[in-house]
């Protein structure tokens, strides 16, 4: 063999060494975030016998560990989609269902597009805050200086039995969490509830009662 065949056929053995090493430790990567997501997720805290504020310390650590699966896709250590990544992480925490799946995503893409609005997830502290599981300070943005709470979709008063559910988490100012009415029937609590009643989280008969209600707090108005 020619020397520079020799050369030729040395750098190819290389190259083709560092894709698959480099596809290997990209999978590694991948593996561990889904681990690691599917860990704070885990269904079993769905359980209204959980401590909210455990349900709660888990969430906020999950969507530290959704921004920096969105780091890692930017600088290309790992390649399947956000779709993708949820789905897989999201179905070994104990999600089955993929309507359950795709409101438990939405929930995630929501809150932490609230969390990068008020400056939480670009400040370190901001940044600590939700990982330990503590309820971060707003650090931009008309409510600064203000705590981001995490308030619920369907109120506890209305439907105990989702208070935990990813779903149903809402992050706000705790001074907009304060001037909520523990009882609301508002269009979007009216949605979630369909959407719990879908997967049968929240009875039939629970679910009629509330939009028989709401119906007689519209036809009361003025």
């Amino acid at each position: 063999m020619q020397p520079i065949n020799r050369v030729l056929l040395i750098l190819l053995v290389a190259g083709s060494g560092f894709y698959f090493w480099r596809k290997q430790q990209n999978q590694v990567e991948y593996d561990r975030q889904v681990g690691a997501l599917a860990s704070s997720l885990d269904r079993r805290f769905l359980s209204p016998n959980t401590p909210s504020s455990q349900a709660e310390s888990m969430f906020r650590r999950a969507l530290v560990i959704l921004s920096d699966y969105r780091t890692l896709v930017a600088r290309k250590r790992v390649t399947p989609p956000e779709v993708d990544y949820l789905r897989d992480a999201l179905g070994q925490a104990g999600y089955s269902s993929d309507f359950e799946i795709s409101i438990v995503s939405k929930s995630l893409r929501d809150n932490l597009a609230v969390c990068d609005r008020t400056k939480i997830i670009s400040e370190p502290e901001g940044l600590q805050s939700l990982l330990t599981g503590q309820t971060p300070v707003i650090r931009g943005g008309p409510s600064k200086g203000d705590l981001l709470v995490i308030g619920r979709r369907v109120p506890p008063a209305l439907a105990p039995e989702v208070i935990n559910h990813p779903a149903n988490f809402a992050m706000m100012p705790s001074a907009a969490a304060a001037l909520m009415w523990p009882y609301t029937l508002s269009d979007a609590t009216m949605s979630a509830i369909g959407e719990f009643q879908t997967l049968n989280l929240i009875d039939s008969k629970t679910a009629a009662d509330l939009k028989q209600r709401s119906g007689q707090l519209r036809s009361a108005k003025p």
